[in-house]
């Protein structure tokens, strides 16, 4: 599956698909596919190594915090400044990252990264048990796993649409998302009870393991000959790195998938950021309680996955789109009304966590179909970075915004400020071309 014309062209989209009055794109030789094909032994491989190094750095991103706290007595700014740590670098790696992936074998760059957490997050322990861990190497170890993890990420999403035709990336992505919630939903429980039965460096110790067993699923994948497609002529990577955000610009959809990407991104953020100021400080909501209403979304995160596919073969996708970014938005509002702990409250946290998650995965679906269809194969990885670029300086504006904003009114000023952003990404799906996207995912083009 190659995209015609010079390597990392940004006009390599017009060139060679054309788009419909319903807005899908078609590929000037398509053919037909089957869109539920068992899916290949290569995708589930790298699939299950994708969740396994999920799972790693969401108990890392939990456990890191508690070695800081524990262990080191650390501060309150620099436990904060270590939970940012691998936005930061995320951010500052994103679009460089996005050209050497596109120019190197996806799976190597998977494995790689896989192996360098692993080691990196081995570290901690060792540290721990020779006397010598610091704030310092904690910050140096969430640096280095936020760019590895950026990598990692990228090179599998540049490689899934290799190995899986294109009729069949949503029912691919939707597997992907299925798998992500429970892997989720999971880490987000055992993340504390690690710490809390084998201490927080030997909880980081279970997170260089994940790596390590996820870099073995990968070393095992099969998969076809996956080289860089960017032009060993190039002139730099950093132009290369451009290349992407032009891509962007130039294609109407992606440039509304980064539009949306941004206002979420920063509602995200300062949801985040607050969230559990408001209902521990201002609700005073039990952790345990938390919890479990937290397990609720990720069951409808789940639930969100299993129905995209079979919603996306009988509505639109633009449409469909609109319609899971506006629950999500709607359902932000929702926890700012509650006033105390009690069956109200309760019901509005529910409410929150079954709409907004599971309607945000029908969105999340169908965007990286979209990303995977609409960017030319040899710069898909660019195109991810660049749109993940986006998203990750949105993420950073948003958490500075939320703690500003929470002291000089309060958390609930925060939520509600936070969700409408997440309204305006709705206004801006609606007033681009997403709204008339039809419901067939797109096919990429074959070669001339």
């Amino acid at each position: 599956m190659t995209q015609p014309g010079a390597a990392g062209s940004p006009a390599s989209p017009a060139a060679s698909v054309d788009e419909t009055p319903a807005g899908l794109i078609v590929g000037a030789e398509a053919r037909p596919q089957s869109a539920f094909a068992p899916l290949p032994r290569a995708f589930r491989q790298l699939l299950a190594a994708e969740l396994v190094s999920l799972f790693g750095s969401l108990v890392g991103r939990t456990a890191l915090p508690f070695v800081a706290i524990l262990f080191l007595d650390a501060r309150p700014m620099a436990v904060a400044l270590l939970g940012v740590a691998d936005i930061v670098a995320g951010f500052a790696s994103a679009l460089l990252l996005g050209a050497w992936v596109d120019r190197w074998p996806k799976r190597r760059t998977m494995l790689v990264a896989d192996v360098a957490r692993a080691v990196l997050m081995a570290t901690v322990p060792l540290a721990a048990w020779l006397g010598f861990l610091s704030m310092p190497l904690l910050f140096a170890v969430a640096l280095g796993c936020g760019v590895l993890g950026v990598a990692f990420e990228l090179a599998y999403a540049a490689l899934l649409p290799r190995l899986v035709e294109p009729a069949a990336l949503l029912h691919a992505n939707s597997r992907v998302a299925a798998g992500s919630a429970v892997v989720e939903t999971a880490s987000f429980g055992l993340g504390g009870w690690l710490v809390q039965w084998l201490s927080a460096p030997l909880a980081v110790l279970v997170d260089a393991v994940s790596f390590a067993v996820s870099a073995l699923l990968v070393w095992r994948a099969k998969v076809p000959a996956d080289g860089g497609g960017a032009s060993a002529a190039a002139p730099s990577v950093w132009r290369e790195a451009s290349e992407g955000i032009h891509v962007i610009r130039r294609d109407p959809i992606l440039r509304a998938l980064a539009a949306v990407e941004f206002f979420v991104a920063a509602g995200s953020a300062m949801y985040g950021a607050v969230f559990l100021l408001f209902l521990s400080r201002e609700l005073h909501f039990a952790p345990g309680v938390l919890g479990l209403i937290f397990a609720v979304g990720g069951l409808s995160s789940f639930a969100g996955a299993m129905l995209a596919e079979k919603l996306g073969r009988r509505w639109p996708a633009g449409p469909l789109m609109i319609c899971g970014l506006a629950l999500m938005a709607a359902s932000m509002f929702l926890p700012a009304l509650a006033t105390s702990v009690g069956i109200v409250g309760i019901l509005l946290l529910i409410g929150q966590q079954a709409v907004g998650d599971g309607g945000f995965t029908l969105y999340q679906i169908n965007d990286t179909v979209l990303r995977q269809t609409r960017a030319p194969p040899e710069a898909l990885a660019r195109v991810v970075a660049g749109i993940r670029f986006v998203g990750l300086a949105a993420m950073l504006m948003g958490a500075v915004a939320a703690g500003w904003l929470a002291e000089l009114a309060s958390a609930r000023a925060a939520i509600v400020v936070a969700a409408c952003c997440a309204t305006v990404a709705v206004a801006a799906a609606l007033a681009s071309k997403l709204r008339g996207l039809g419901s067939d995912p797109p096919e990429a083009p074959e070669p001339h």
